[in-house]
């Protein structure tokens, strides 16, 4: 196991039982992705309202070869009862240069019924200086969507050129562009100008695709490493 992550955020009342839901399931997680990567994430909390809840995320990734990639997400709520909530599983293709086609699939444990499909294609190379990247995600039960895709180009070691759209079932708007250039001054020192049409919380080449605005944004950004 290369790497190992736990992140508790609040103080409760059920340490042993989320330690307990932990060891059972890493004795039953470990043999199968021994060697590589796993994730655990923990919420719980205990208000003063009377109302408990508490959730764990767990995600499990293997390397098959230099090619596969392959991973898994347990999601857990109501730990008190050990109650499995959704599990989503994943599948990346890794290919030359990093390209890589991906496909993920979530489903609801109590009802066993799929609530949601994922796609990807990350550094899918358009030419010598142009890659194409792009996400996307579809929830059956609601029926909502988002995707992601852009064109980076890098006509020469200094400038790196972005160009996105996004589209949002859920957004204020339902879609949104943006477009930044990067200049490397020097080693140490970036000047970025940007320009956004309908503002969206991950900022560009960021995959998370919540529309929050219908504002149109020019900006200039200064980066200094030191």
């Amino acid at each position: 196991m290369t790497d190992k992550n736990y992140k508790i955020m609040k103080g409760g009342g059920t340490m042993k039982k989320i330690f307990l839901v932990l060891i059972l399931i890493l004795a039953f997680a470990i043999p199968v992705f021994a060697g590589n990567y796993i994730t655990g994430y923990v919420e719980f909390n205990d208000s003063e309202t009377g109302i408990y809840t508490d959730y764990l995320e767990l995600y499990l990734e293997h390397k098959a070869s230099d090619n596969l990639t392959y991973g898994l997400t347990l999601d857990l709520n109501e730990i008190n009862t050990i109650n499995a909530t959704s599990v989503d599983a994943a599948l990346d293709l890794v290919f030359a240069k990093g390209q890589t086609l991906g496909i993920a699939a979530g489903m609801d444990v109590p009802t066993s019924s799929f609530t949601y499909i994922k796609g990807k294609i990350l550094n899918y190379s358009l030419g010598d200086d142009i890659t194409f990247n792009a996400k996307a995600r579809y929830a059956f039960g609601d029926e909502t969507y988002w995707a992601v895709a852009n064109l980076i180009f890098n006509p020469s070691e200094k400038v790196n050129i972005i160009v996105e759209a996004r589209t949002d079932s859920n957004g204020y708007v339902p879609y949104s562009f943006g477009a930044q250039l990067i200049y490397a001054i020097t080693e140490d020192f970036d000047l970025t100008v940007g320009y956004e049409i309908n503002g969206f919380d991950a900022g560009i080449n960021g995959w998370g695709a919540v529309i929050e605005d219908d504002s149109n944004t020019t900006y200039i950004k200064a980066t200094y490493r030191f």
